[in-house]
């Protein structure tokens, strides 16, 4: 079950970026400052979530042995 759910949030994960991308080759063609400024935005908030999935994807691959990131941070 917890593998179905992964892939099915991973593949939201996918959408998401590939529309980032799009938005990006838009905001670039057309020479959009404010549709660019607009994406950095997006990006510096999904960049901090994305850390955020690592971590707890991380997490759960050592989930046996321990939290590594309690031994770096």
């Amino acid at each position: 079950m917890l593998d179905l759910f992964l892939f099915y949030q991973s593949l939201w994960e996918w959408k998401w970026e590939w529309a980032i991308a799009q938005h990006s080759l838009w905001a670039i063609a057309k020479h959009s400052l404010r549709a660019i400024a607009f994406l950095d935005g997006r990006f510096m908030f999904s960049k901090r979530l994305t850390v955020n999935v690592f971590r707890q994807r991380m997490n759960q691959l050592f989930q046996r042995d321990a939290d590594i990131w309690r031994g770096i941070f």
